[in-house]
């Protein structure tokens, strides 16, 4: 009889062997087949990792210069705004130099996209996108495929800290326009491949986090990601329901600031250990925690950050500012110098990893409130900034819900928007919300900031049941 159990132990750890072996050479085929050269720079990463810090520092510096030069030759929008300040990019000799660039912010971007776009990238290779902004200002912007390379080059190194293979079972508590039944066949399929299913956070009431935490446990993922207040909410109900799941090995908190109430009870009921992630969708992976979570490592050799008070200076390690961010790698449409919406402290120390890439302690301005529904449902913020991709001429918004029967939306504007897409962003609502939610839009001038001066894309003064 225990041979026979031993022989059948044996059997199963061949399967899932097999099984191992055939998704690990889908996602390196899949790899190769979009981003190529996602090695070469993950072995680049890998070798900086643990350099001292001073020669970071000076890469850094050649990198930035690099990028500076190439935005002045090609960016009608950086050398109209280096020649309005006499700033040469040739007499760029210092940091000290660097920070008498100007600020870019999310208006620049909006009144300037065109502009901004380097005149020697090649369309094709350009890959548009959108976001509705953490900070409630809608961008359109562009990447290219280098920096999509880079990209998947960080997220594997990140997933190497934290001991996670890439085509391992993973769980994604994500902003989802469409549950999985509603997707196109071909579409599931590449998600089965991937080993990745999509829990909508958009979409969360008791039913369907039972049916979560059913699902959790049968699809036992090594790996789960999400916003941190969906991973908060969704470990509430675990607890208060007393249901038990098996842990993930990691789970990546990302898109809000990770609160440590928080974090201790997602590790208590949904993970063995729970990672800070930062990056936005314009410029993704700009820092992650190790395993020793002292603060997060700023990928170096891809991104410049600054901390800066409210007069632009820059601020010293532990003192509180907002977080500026220089990427170093999307040539096709600079991002120098941008303000990113959130508020941070820099690190005093060098991280016990031994890992050299400089530590952001933490990012201490992102927030985001759920909105409720009066059959129960809770929607995650960023389905309402999801409304806003790609909407020309919204500038700014807020949601700003008092009851659970209506919900008011302050947008500012900088010209006409189209009534199509007010129609389309009203039935959305309603259709995640009910027919009944009495839907209030009001364009406003201006839309005032919290005091630490963050703007909240979205407020509920209705408090959770949980």
């Amino acid at each position: 009889m225990e041979r026979s159990n031993n022989f059948k132990l044996s059997a199963q750890n061949r399967l899932c062997l097999i099984f191992d072996v055939f998704f690990k050479y889908y996602w390196y085929i899949d790899m190769m087949r979009l981003t190529p050269g996602a090695f070469t720079k993950l072995s680049i990463l890998r070798r900086h990792v643990h350099e001292k810090q001073d020669l970071i520092r000076k890469k850094q510096f050649k990198a930035v210069k690099s990028l500076v030069h190439h935005a002045f030759n090609n960016s009608p929008y950086y050398r109209d705004k280096f020649n309005s300040i006499r700033f040469n990019p040739c007499d760029m000799n210092d940091w000290s130099d660097f920070s008498k660039i100007p600020i870019l912010t999310k208006k620049d971007i909006q009144q300037n996209l065109d502009k901004i776009l380097s005149r020697n990238t090649v369309e094709a290779r350009l890959i548009k996108d959108a976001t509705g902004g953490s900070t409630g200002e809608p961008l359109i912007f562009y990447h290219d495929r280098v920096t999509k390379e880079w990209f998947e080059a960080c997220d594997i190194l990140v997933k190497e800290w934290w001991g996670i293979k890439p085509w391992e079972k993973k769980a994604f508590l994500w902003g989802a326009d469409r549950d999985i039944p509603e997707m196109a066949a071909k579409e599931r399929l590449k998600l089965k491949l991937q080993r990745s299913v999509f829990l909508n956070s958009f979409d969360m009431d008791d039913v369907k986090m039972r049916n979560y935490a059913k699902f959790y446990e049968k699809w036992k993922p090594g790996y789960m990601q999400g916003y941190a207040s969906s991973l908060y909410l969704f470990a509430q109900y675990l607890k208060k329901n007393n249901i038990s799941v098996s842990k993930a090995k990691a789970v990546r908190s990302s898109a809000e600031t990770l609160y440590q109430h928080q974090r201790d009870l997602i590790q208590k009921l949904l993970g063995h250990d729970v990672y800070n992630f930062y990056g936005s969708r314009e410029i993704p992976n700009i820092a992650a925690e190790c395993p020793a979570h002292q603060g997060l490592h700023i990928f170096s050799p891809i991104r410049y950050a600054e901390i800066l008070g409210s007069d632009g200076e820059m601020l010293n390690p532990g003192e509180e500012g907002k977080i500026v961010v220089t990427d170093l790698v999307n040539y096709s449409m600079p991002f120098i110098r941008y303000e990113i919406g959130d508020i941070g402290i820099m690190a005093h120390n060098e991280c016990a990893c031994g890992r050299s890439f400089p530590l952001l302690k933490e990012v201490t301005g992102r927030e985001s409130d759920f909105i409720q529904t009066k059959d129960g449902k809770y929607i995650h913020g960023e389905f309402f900034t999801h409304l806003f991709y790609g909407a020309e001429r919204v500038m700014k918004f807020q949601v700003h819900q008092k009851d659970l029967r209506s919900l008011l939306i302050h947008i500012v504007k900088d010209g006409p928007i189209e009534p199509i897409i007010m129609d389309n962003i009203l039935k959305k609502i309603k259709t995640k919300m009910g027919k009944d939610i009495n839907v209030i839009i009001k364009f406003v001038d201006t839309i005032p900031a919290t005091r630490t001066g963050k703007h909240r894309f979205t407020i509920s003064e209705i408090k959770p049941t949980f």
